[in-house]
């Protein structure tokens, strides 16, 4: 028997359960902890067919404090816990390596960094996105996930990190209507996580590029450039699927949710309690800047005196491109603010 805990967190897993415990069961891990949310479907009388202890407790909003209130509030008398979801299973190869190398880990090892491939459309996707390396697999007490993560959670650990050879895999068998509507639902959180500022270190570069441009680039990346394009028709529509169209769905998702968020700050401002609060050298500035453009620039011909007018506008701080188009009768109120590519 393996010095082993496993967490499951499941909701309505009826589809996916039986065939996670059932790849579980040649680890022979002490403890299997599967924490449920009021399932309705016979997910927990299947769990309790193979054995495993069933918790139930209310789901609250993300499984990063769903699993830490797991392993603060599970009974674990073991060495080591290993979180899976539920549409999740080890494969043989990392059953052995576990069974292996777990008694004889060093002291100052904490953690276990393990290899995740995707199954799509019945076929495993090995080119463009294997590995996903993840650390699922820790010593009891040394590791919990940030509660601020609504997507993209990682377990942080305290001491040092290993990872093992073996895989374990995400095979969903939803329908693919559900598994469209699942992704949306994770859209909508992660792009409530980046307009909050939460984002992943690891995809800071991504959202450092330009909306909706940087889905594209993201796809042909993974699709062409990683060799995503070597899985056949199973790569082509993972690649789209879960990269293009998810992506492209996220950019959505933070443009709607930012203008509901600027018309929500819009809705709040009282007007009437308004008050000037520009200095005397802002207010200055801006009537020496009117001055100079009425008498210099805003009677000039339209098609005329271009460059001259950028001139003074950049005088005064304003960015101008050098192709841009400026007319006599443009109205600019701080020069110093306008930016014009």
């Amino acid at each position: 028997m393996t010095d082993l805990a496993v967490i499951i967190l499941t909701k309505d897993e009826k589809l996916h359960i039986g065939r996670c415990l059932e790849m579980l069961a040649p680890l022979e891990p002490r403890q299997v902890f599967v924490v449920d949310c009021f399932s309705t479907d016979g997910t927990q009388e299947i769990v309790e067919k193979w054995g495993a202890t069933v918790v139930e407790h209310e789901w609250p909003g993300n499984q990063a404090v769903q699993f830490n209130w797991a392993i603060d509030n599970l009974p674990i008398e073991t060495s080591w816990v290993l979180r899976l979801d539920a549409d999740e299973y080890l494969t043989p190869e990392l059953t052995e390596e576990i069974k292996s190398k777990l008694p004889s880990m060093p002291d100052g090892v904490d953690g276990v960094v393990l290899k995740r491939r995707h199954i799509f459309a019945g076929k495993w996707v090995k080119h463009g996105t294997y590995p996903v390396k993840m650390l699922r697999l820790y010593r009891t007490g040394r590791a919990r996930y940030a509660d601020g993560m609504l997507m993209d959670e990682h377990l942080q650990v305290d001491g040092g990190v290993v990872e093992f050879d073996g895989d374990f895999v995400d095979h969903s068998l939803i329908p693919f209507e559900e598994w469209r509507e699942k992704h949306r639902a994770y859209a909508m959180r992660e792009a409530q996580m980046v307009l909050d500022g939460n984002i992943n270190r690891n995809k800071r570069c991504y959202y450092a590029c330009p909306p909706r441009l940087r889905a594209v680039l993201f796809f042909l990346w993974r699709y062409v450039a990683r060799g995503g394009f070597l899985n056949g028709k199973a790569g082509l529509k993972w690649d789209f699927w879960q990269g293009l169209w998810y992506r492209w769905t996220i950019d959505g998702e933070i443009s709607r949710l930012r203008h509901r968020r600027l018309q929500k700050q819009n809705a709040a401002v009282d007007l009437s309690q308004y008050r000037n609060r520009h200095g005397v050298r802002n207010i200055f500035t801006r009537i020496v800047w009117s001055m100079v453009w009425i008498v210099a620039a805003k009677w000039m011909p339209r098609f005329f005196f271009n460059r001259w007018r950028a001139l003074l506008l950049r005088m005064f701080g304003a960015k101008i491109g050098k192709s841009c188009r400026l007319t006599g009768s443009m109205e600019v109120w701080i020069p110093s603010r306008l930016r014009m590519g």
